[in-house]
Order: C-alpha cells, then sequence, then structure tokens
C-alpha cells in the first residue's frame, strides 16, 4: 500500500535491545519473528515492535565484505505471517547487491571526507605561508601588527581582530592593532590599556586555554570583562594567547559587533 511508518526511518535500535538480535549481527545470521505476542512480556524487543503495530518481522543482514553494516526487515501489520525458507533465500539474494552499495557508498563518503581534510589542510598551510611571507616583510612592528590583524580577519572571515601585547613593565597590556572587516577603523581601542589589576585578571583567563565567548551577555554580570564587552559593543569573542618559547607576550582576539 501507499501508507508508511513515519516513526521508524531514523530512529536507533541498540543491538542490545535482544540477545538473539546481537546473535544475529555476530554470525551473520537471519533473525524470525512469525508472532510478536509470542515474545516475553515487557521486553524492550517486544515493546519496540508493538509500539509499531508489527505482528511478523523477518531481518536479514546486510553483509559486504565480511562486515555487518546493518539488517532490511520485512514485517507484516495487519496479520501474523509466517515466514518460510524461500522467502528468506529471497531476501538474502536481495540484500546482497544492497549491502553492496551501501558498502560502496560508505567508501566514497570516506575518500571523499578524506579528501576535503586534505584540502583544507593544504589550504591552511598555504595560507600559513602568506601570513608568514607578509609578517617577514614588515619594516617595523607596528606593520608586522597591522598586517597580522588584516590578515587573520581575511583568513577567519571574522569581522574585526587585535592584538594586545604586554607592556615592558610585565604589569599590563595595550591594544597595539584592530583590523575591521572592509578596511575600516576602530578608533576606539588602539592605545587603550589594561592596568595591572586588570592585566591580572586577564592574564590567568587568557593564558591557560583559548577564551571563548558566543554571547558576551551571558558572561557575569558586573564582571569587568563584561563590561567591557558591553562598552565597546563586542557581541562574541575569542581569544588566545601569543606565546614564544615559554613566554607570554600577549594575545590576539577575534570578535563581531553583530
Amino acid at each position: 500500500g501507499k501508507s508508511s511508518d513515519q516513526n521508524s526511518p531514523g530512529s536507533q535500535i541498540a543491538f542490545n535491545i535482544s540477545p538473539k538480535i546481537s546473535h544475529a549481527l555476530i554470525h551473520n545470521k537471519p533473525f524470525l519473528i512469525n508472532d510478536t505476542l509470542s515474545l516475553p512480556a515487557g521486553i524492550p524487543l517486544r515493546k519496540r515492535l508493538s509500539k509499531h503495530g508489527i505482528k511478523s518481522i523477518a531481518l536479514v543482514p546486510l553483509v559486504s565484505r565480511d562486515s555487518t553494516l546493518g539488517f532490511i526487515t520485512i514485517s507484516s501489520m495487519t496479520k501474523l505471517h509466517h515466514y518460510v525458507p524461500a522467502e528468506i533465500r529471497l531476501l538474502q539474494t536481495i540484500a546482497s547487491p544492497i549491502a553492496a552499495a551501501i558498502d560502496n557508498y560508505l567508501l566514497m563518503e570516506n575518500l571523499r571526507a578524506q579528501s576535503q581534510q586534505l584540502d583544507a589542510q593544504l589550504k591552511e598551510q598555504k595560507m600559513l605561508f602568506e601570513l608568514t611571507q607578509n609578517l617577514s616583510s614588515a619594516k617595523n612592528l607596528e606593520q608586522l601588527l597591522k598586517s597580522a590583524t588584516k590578515k587573520v580577519t581575511e583568513i577567519m572571515n571574522i569581522e574585526r581582530s587585535s592584538i594586545i601585547l604586554v607592556n615592558p613593565d610585565g604589569k599590563s597590556a595595550t591594544f597595539r592593532a584592530i583590523y575591521v572587516q572592509g578596511g575600516n577603523t576602530d578608533s576606539s581601542l588602539p592605545g587603550f590599556t589594561f592596568k595591572p589589576d586588570v592585566f591580572t585578571q586577564l592574564t590567568k583567563l587568557f593564558i591557560r586555554k583559548p577564551f571563548v565567548v558566543n554571547d558576551t551577555s551571558m558572561l557575569p554580570k558586573g564582571s569587568y570583562i563584561r563590561n567591557f564587552f558591553h562598552r565597546i559593543g563586542i557581541k562574541s569573542n575569542l581569544t588566545v594567547a601569543l606565546l614564544s618559547r615559554g613566554k607570554y607576550f600577549g594575545s590576539i582576539s577575534l570578535a563581531t559587533k553583530k
């Protein structure tokens, strides 16, 4: 008929729902239930089949290259059906090319995923090479920082990036560069200095691991970092420490105001 079971596609069945199904899976054997009401009352398998109104069911493993990919099932929901050997053999014959096709598809998907991963790695290496070239050609620190924030903004396709550097006193840090996508400028941050007490707090946040805030409004109310982000209109932020030879030099941040 044209009716379909909308509850079955996409639903998951644990193999331990029935020892018999587990045995069939391990040994690549058909599994038959001619009358689901003959199953012990209260077991998960009977409950699952009763939920979908299944009276009789046959499962045949989908096997390819000695590996069980799953099962193909036939079932009766209107009346009991006694599955005979000829039906099982026919279902096994049908299952064979289906299993091969699924296996080939999964193999191609795996190769496609590996290819995409390789492409991503090559793209990343190219971007890092270009970034290194840009940084090595800088004539002074200011040009280096501007080049770094611009390139990072482009690579990450983010709204803005900024760099904070630890000052020579080692007790404070200053915004030294900021780049906004599209070449716009933000004059509110460059030159802004975090005083020693705040610098100590921020260092503890940034140096241990990347500091991620997907929604700055979710930060603790009254905290300095939330108030700071609110004052400059930052909605989301990712900050990573700038470390070299075990020394903390500052941090680079990505941010959005939208």
